[in-house]
């Protein structure tokens, strides 16, 4: 007993002897305690070769072990994990694809307008920006040349606009929910006009508040734009010569024009009248004429003519007109639109859906509903009125019913 306590106190007066513990200090740090200590275990230990001690050693999460060779196992497995990977699968490994999360994100996709950098070449939307780079839409416009895209931030503009110089694109980066032209009852809110201007593309956008006897919401003249993922809502007629036409959209001379994802609704003809006796609508929700045209999920919906009490009025194709045009109709739906002249002196109102007049009609899984016309003389074709058809081409799928004609 007497030599344990020896032992015992030696080994305390060693680890207080002055120096010794900067030294411990200073090996710690630096990691060669760790390694001597390593030595010492592995080097004359005799429990090395078969002690119980070796596997269950305190000495194995000692700070020695730092460097072993299991932890830098687990290192190279680290470096292993953060090599380039396609984690979103398109195509494109991490180290190139600036979003490897989202596939519609990498080197040579479209680059759209919608605030991200999707063809990763460090630039966002790039073209004419609304409102960083030009205060309006119009201005953008007015600076674009063919070819150019004129890039709206989601936001609401008070202004009405006119493509006629050039063959451009001009999106909404939010699409038609967040992004919108309001025209504020001064005319037409979009006017595209002219062959210079075919080719045009409007995409994205919300088209409300306009005015004007033709085309209130959009108004087409001798060109042929795509208009995609539009809602044409909120437009109004009343024209004081008592003439609405396509209160919505109208379409004049649009030789291979396109309509796609374009909802055309609740736009509103309430002329005034010729000389306070007479009002006349034609086509509220589209009204197209000497048109090729190609519509594609293309809705018309509770557009309606009001026809003033005791006045003389005529309505033809409440949801649309068409005259002297060839249509390829894929997708929609046409209901709920309306005309009441069962107040008016004398009322003649046809085609409660869609009037056609010399007009050839390519129509698939178009559905015809709810439309309603109601006279106090003359009304006929709930649904549909033809006047001269060319054609018409109806393929299977396609509903037309519980339409209305009220005398």
């Amino acid at each position: 007993m007497r030599t344990f306590h020896l032992g015992l106190l030696l080994l305390i007066a060693c680890g207080d002897k002055p120096g010794d513990t900067g030294d411990a200090s200073a090996a710690g740090d630096g990691g060669a305690s760790g390694s001597d200590e390593g030595a010492a275990d592995t080097g004359g230990s005799p429990d090395t070769g078969g002690s119980p001690d070796t596997g269950g050693s305190a000495d194995t999460g000692s700070p020695g072990d730092t460097g072993s060779p299991a932890d830098t196992s687990a290192d190279t497995g680290d470096t292993a994990g953060s090599e380039p990977r396609d984690a979103d699968g398109d195509g494109w490994m991490s180290d190139v694809d600036c979003d490897d999360g989202d596939p519609a994100v990498h080197p040579g996709a479209e680059e759209v307008c919608d605030g991200v950098d999707d063809d990763c070449d460090g630039v966002v939307d790039p073209g004419l920006a609304v409102p960083s780079a030009y205060a309006t839409i119009q201005d953008a416009i007015d600076a674009a040349s063919d070819g150019d895209t004129v890039c709206v931030a989601p936001g609401t503009y008070a202004e009405t606009l006119k493509l006629r110089g050039a063959a451009i694109t001009v999106e909404g980066g939010g699409g038609s929910a967040a992004t919108v032209i309001d025209g504020r009852g001064r005319g037409p809110v979009v006017s595209i006009a002219g062959a210079a201007a075919s080719g045009t593309v409007l995409r994205g956008f919300t088209v409300t508040g306009g005015e004007a006897g033709e085309g209130a919401g959009i108004r087409v003249r001798s060109a042929a734009p795509t208009l995609q993922d539009l809602v044409v809502s909120g437009n109004t007629c009343t024209s004081m010569d008592g003439a609405c036409y396509g209160v919505g959209v109208l379409l004049d001379s649009a030789a291979g024009a396109v309509l796609e994802d374009v909802a055309i609704t609740d736009n509103v003809a309430a002329g005034s009248g010729k000389g306070g006796m007479y009002t006349e609508a034609r086509g509220v929700g589209l009204y197209a004429t000497e048109s090729t045209l190609t519509l594609t999920d293309v809705d018309l919906t509770a557009n309606v003519h009001r026809a003033r009490v005791g006045y003389m009025a005529s309505t033809l194709g409440v949801g649309a007109w068409f005259r002297d045009s060839t249509v390829r109709w894929s997708g929609g739906v046409v209901a709920d639109n309306e005309s009441d002249g069962s107040s008016c002196s004398t009322a003649s109102m046809m085609g409660g859906g869609i009037f056609l007049q010399q007009t050839t009609l390519d129509a698939e899984h178009l559905v015809v509903a709810d439309n309603r016309i109601d006279a106090g003389s003359t009304a006929w074709g709930g649904g549909i009125a033809a006047d001269g058809v060319v054609g018409i081409v109806a393929a299977a799928r396609r509903v037309v019913g519980d339409d209305d004609v009220g005398e």
